[in-house]
C-alpha cells in the first residue's frame, strides 16, 4: 500500500515537472497542445492582478520561453468601466538569468510595437489610465533597516517602441489631442549606487499644434543621490534647447549649463492653444559652484530686449540666502505675446538681497531702479522703489 502511494506520488511529481518545463520550454512540436494550456494558465493569473487594480490587464497570446524569450501580444488595459485605455500589438523581451545568483539581471531588448494608449482627465484631475493601474489597496512599505538601496544591478541593454500613438485630452495641453509616431530608442542601468539612463532617440509628432520632436537624445545619471545630465538636446522644426552638467547636491559643485538657440514659444503656445504667444527666445544660463556658494548667471534675449541675471544662492543654509541682480534693457513684451497692450519698451534693475522664500521665513530688501520706459500707452518716468520685507515672527 505504501509502495503503491510513494509510486503514485512520484508519477504525479514528475507530470508536474514536465508540465513546467514545457510551459517554461514549450517544444515546437507540442506547441498546438501546450498554447492553449499557457494560454489558460496565462488568463487566470491576470485576472488575479487586475483584481487588485482599478482596472484590468488583459493578454491575448503568450508565445516563447518565460525563461530567456518570452513574446506578449495584443495587451489590453481598461478601465473598471470595460472602456479601453491602451493597447499594445506585442511585446518582445530577451533575458538572461543565468547572473541572478551573482545580483545581476541583464536584459538585451524590450520591443514594445504599436502601442496606443488614452491619456483622457477625469473629474478629479486624475487621468484614467494612472488610476486604472493603481493598486487598489496601497500597502505601507517599510524601508530597508540595514540602509542599502537596491541589492540587484539590472542593465538594459535596449527598449525600443516602434510606431507608438498617444491621445490625450488634458486641459493642460488642449493644443496636443494626438501625438503620433513615436519612436524611441534607450538604455538603463539600475544598481546599488543609483541609475543611469541613456535616450538614444525620441521622434514623435502631435495634431492640431504641428509640433514635431526630430530629435530628442541624450543621458541622465543619478550617483549617491547626486544628478547629471549628459548633453541632452531636444530639437523641433523651430527649437534648439541643450543641457548639460552636474546639479548641486551632497558633496558635489554644481557645473550646469543651460541653452535655448532658440526656443521658439508660439510652439509651446500652439500646445496651449494660445495663439497670442509666439516669438523666438535665446537663451545660456550656467550654474557653477558648491551648494551653499551656488553661482548663478544668464541672458535672455526677446526681440531686440534683453535680460541678464546675476544671482548667488546658499541651498543650505536654513532659511535659504540669495543676492541677485537683474537687468532688462528696450525689452518689448509683445515680441513673445502678441497683445497690442503689452507693447513696451522696458529700462529697468532690480537687485535683492535677503533669505527666506516662505512668509514664514521671510527677511529681504529689493532695490528697482527704473529707467525711462514704457508699457503700452503708459509712460513710465525714471524712479526708484526700495522695498524691505520681513516677516511678523
Amino acid at each position: 500500500m505504501i509502495r503503491k502511494l510513494i509510486v503514485g506520488l512520484g508519477l504525479t511529481f514528475l507530470s508536474l515537472t514536465l508540465l513546467l518545463v514545457l510551459l517554461l520550454f514549450p517544444p515546437r512540436m507540442t506547441q498546438p497542445m501546450i498554447d492553449p494550456l499557457r494560454s489558460l494558465v496565462l488568463q487566470r493569473v491576470m485576472a488575479q492582478v487586475s483584481e487588485s487594480l482599478n482596472g484590468s490587464v488583459e493578454i491575448a497570446q503568450l508565445q516563447g520561453s518565460l525563461l530567456s524569450n518570452p513574446s506578449l501580444r495584443n495587451i489590453v488595459v481598461r478601465d473598471d468601466k470595460g472602456s479601453v485605455l491602451a493597447e499594445i500589438d506585442s511585446l518582445r523581451l530577451r533575458y538572461t538569468l543565468r547572473d541572478l545568483f551573482k545580483g545581476r539581471l541583464r536584459v538585451r531588448i524590450i520591443e514594445i510595437n504599436r502601442p496606443q494608449l488614452v491619456l483622457v482627465e477625469g473629474p478629479d484631475s486624475q487621468i484614467g489610465l494612472i488610476r486604472a493601474l493603481s493598486p487598489t489597496v496601497i500597502k505601507e512599505t517599510k524601508p530597508a533597516s540595514n540602509g542599502q538601496g537596491l541589492a540587484l544591478s539590472v542593465t538594459i541593454e535596449q527598449v525600443q517602441i516602434k510606431q507608438g500613438q498617444v491621445s490625450m485630452q488634458l486641459s493642460s495641453v488642449p493644443g496636443m489631442q494626438t501625438v503620433e509616431d513615436i519612436d524611441l530608442r534607450l538604455r538603463a542601468e539600475l544598481d546599488p549606487q543609483g541609475l543611469r539612463f541613456e535616450l538614444q532617440q525620441l521622434t514623435a509628432h502631435a495634431e492640431p499644434a504641428d509640433v514635431t520632436v526630430k530629435a530628442f537624445h541624450g543621458g541622465l545619471s543619478i550617483d549617491a543621490g547626486n544628478i547629471r545630465f549628459h548633453d541632452l538636446l531636444l530639437q523641433t522644426q523651430a527649437s534648439h534647447i541643450t543641457l548639460d552638467g552636474r546639479l548641486p547636491g551632497e558633496g558635489q559643485i554644481a557645473d550646469l549649463r543651460l541653452g535655448m538657440q532658440p526656443l521658439d514659444t508660439a510652439e509651446i503656445g500652439r500646445a496651449l492653444s494660445d495663439k497670442t504667444i509666439h516669438g523666438p527666445l535665446y537663451a545660456n544660463f550656467d550654474v557653477v559652484g558648491p551648494p551653499q556658494e551656488l553661482d548663478i548667471r544668464g541672458q535672455l534675449q526677446a526681440g531686440g530686449g534683453r535680460l541678464s541675471l546675476q544671482a548667488q544662492l546658499d541651498i543650505l543654509s536654513v532659511p535659504q540666502r540669495y543676492r541677485a541682480v537683474l537687468d532688462i534693457a528696450a525689452l518689448d513684451l509683445a515680441t513673445v505675446i502678441e497683445r497690442p497692450a503689452l507693447q513696451s519698451n522696458l529700462n529697468m534693475q532690480l537687485q535683492i538681497d535677503g533669505e527666506g522664500f516662505s512668509f514664514a521665513d521671510l527677511a529681504s530688501e529689493l532695490q528697482l531702479d527704473v529707467q525711462a520706459s514704457h508699457l503700452g500707452k503708459i509712460g513710465i518716468e525714471p524712479s526708484a522703489i526700495h522695498v524691505h520685507a520681513r516677516s511678523q515672527r
